[in-house]
């Protein structure tokens, strides 16, 4: 047995009450049911999964957020994770191509730089490119490699926060001019950054690391569309007990004596429980939580960190048999400055991922594609205080959807550049602005992952899974790393701290 335990003596009173059905809290919620506790996750949209959500157009699926996901090659660390939680058998998966997953361009220029799959596989497919680099590559590589080796619970295994912080504080910007002379494969290099908000001199290497190599291990699509993870952990969940509320948003967090007692939901009911975690940002936690339970000096830091940029996202529905797919996802930038982030609405945008989906009924064409940029959250300004999401649909007005078809048009004429095959043959278009994120995720700024680590103040983004509330624990993107790998880790964390990580990951290992 775990060697936390608590006796559910009240039917209505849970030993785990979980605010957010993202991906963190999904995970977390069924490491805990397995273990035989009474859990219970409240999510405000009729929609479980946060970042893992899709959507219809023109019957199609589109993600909102996980167009592919790194590390389920099988006895990577994702796989095991996601094999421990029952789901893997479950998840039809596409594999990308494995000699250039991701294919980087610059501008008009008609080469393609393949980022390929695996250590070795990776060099080789670029060494046709930079051929005088095979060493350099090699030594990259292997820096890379330590890096993360530092960081135990992405083997999971147990380790001291010392061994992580002898790299955290390493410079990407620094570290690519030591060991990556050549400017142009540095951007190659950086191609994909848009994964992780790269930044000139602000972004840590392991922050790269991390994110990076979990691709090189292997990349996947999610068949029909990345909600079948949600889908896959709902019924896990639901089968070791669980009990989910949809469509009920958490307005207040009381008690008394530094202790929550309840969850207030929007409909006033209250939701009793022993612990509470929380998979929301922590600047949306401030709101919901009682003034009492948090210094002021500890509220306005939360509320000062700096946030990742948000996205700006076009989905497209093409015409049938009309577009070739691509077995890979393209990175497009307009110069070789891929840790760049800013934009004017002059020079927008500067950098655009694109993600093709193939036709189930027509292999060999793409039956949709969505594209991915970053977009200034100020640009939103007229519209900041609508609010739209499933659980409180709203239009925001004409001037707003002018706002959306300018941006669109923008994005259309680059990609049609990119691909000239798309012009003509697209049928519908819909697109999700930053204030779209900011309302179905529930995020400051429609920040796509969370606050910024800046390598110059990174205490100043540190977030611990424990708060200064007695029973009150935090999990999800926001509080160690983004993506599908890092959130279950993440996740893993959080419950470690409940039930003791060494018997946990003994059994995850198991």
């Amino acid at each position: 047995m775990a060697p936390f335990s608590s006796q559910n003596t009240n039917g209505s009173t849970y030993d785990f009450v979980i605010i957010g059905a993202g991906l963190g809290g999904l995970f977390s919620g069924l490491i805990l049911a397995k273990e035989g506790f009474n859990v219970i996750i409240l999510e405000k949209n009729k929609q479980l999964g946060g970042a893992l959500q899709t959507f219809a157009l023109d019957k199609k699926v589109f993600d909102s957020c996980v167009h592919y996901i790194g590390d389920l090659k099988a006895g990577s660390t994702l796989h095991r994770l996601f094999q421990y939680a029952g789901i893997y058998e479950d998840l039809q998966l596409q594999a990308l191509n494995e000699n250039g997953f991701d294919q980087i361009q610059f501008s008009n220029e008609p080469t393609t730089y393949p980022l390929a799959n695996g250590h070795e596989n990776f060099i080789e497919q670029l060494l046709p490119f930079f051929p005088n680099e095979k060493n350099n590559l090699r030594l990259w590589q292997k820096h890379l490699t330590d890096i993360n080796s530092h960081f135990h619970l992405y083997h999971l295994k147990n380790g001291s926060a010392t061994d992580k912080n002898k790299v955290t504080s390493l410079s990407l910007t620094n570290d690519l001019n030591t060991f990556i002379p050549n400017k142009k494969l540095q951007a190659v290099l950086t191609g994909n950054s848009l994964l992780y908000t790269g930044q000139q001199k602000i972004t840590p290497t392991y922050l790269h690391s991390l994110v990076t190599e979990s691709y090189v291990r292997s990349a996947h699509k999610i068949k029909p569309g990345s909600s079948e993870i949600a889908k896959a952990l709902h019924r896990q969940l639901l089968k070791n007990g669980a009990t989910i509320y949809k469509n009920a948003e958490v307005t207040k967090l009381n008690g008394k004596n530094k202790t929550i007692e309840y969850a207030q939901l929007d409909s006033g009911e209250k939701i009793y429980g022993k612990n509470f975690i929380s998979n929301v940002h922590p600047q949306a936690l401030n709101q919901i939580l009682d003034p009492a339970f948090l210094k002021p000096a500890y509220r306005k830091r939360i509320q000062g960190l700096p946030q990742t940029p948000a996205p700006f996202l076009i989905n497209l529905s093409l015409k049938s048999k009309s577009v070739p797919h691509q077995n890979w996802n393209t990175y497009w930038h307009q110069d070789e400055q891929t840790l760049k982030t800013e934009n004017t609405q002059n020079t927008w945008p500067h950098t655009l991922a694109l993600y093709y989906n193939e036709a189930a009924d027509h292999p060999g064409f793409s039956e949709s594609l969505s594209v991915l940029t970053y977009a200034d959250f100020h640009w939103m300004a007229p519209f900041h205080n609508t609010y739209n999401h499933s659980g409180n649909e709203a239009d925001r007005g004409e001037q707003y959807h002018q706002l959306k078809d300018r941006l669109s048009e923008k994005v259309l004429k680059k990609i049609v550049q990119i691909r000239p095959e798309l012009d003509k043959n697209i049928k519908k278009i819909s697109s999700a602005s930053p204030l779209t994120f900011r309302d179905y995720l529930h995020k400051p700024m429609g920040t796509i992952y969370g606050q910024k680590k800046d390598v110059q103040h990174l205490t100043h983004s540190y977030m611990a899974v424990r708060t200064p509330v007695s029973n009150l624990y935090q999990t999800g993107e926001n509080i160690n790393l983004h993506g599908v790998l890092g959130v279950c880790i993440t996740a893993l964390a959080t419950c470690g701290e409940l039930v003791g990580l060494d018997y946990l990951l003994k059994k995850v290992n198991g």
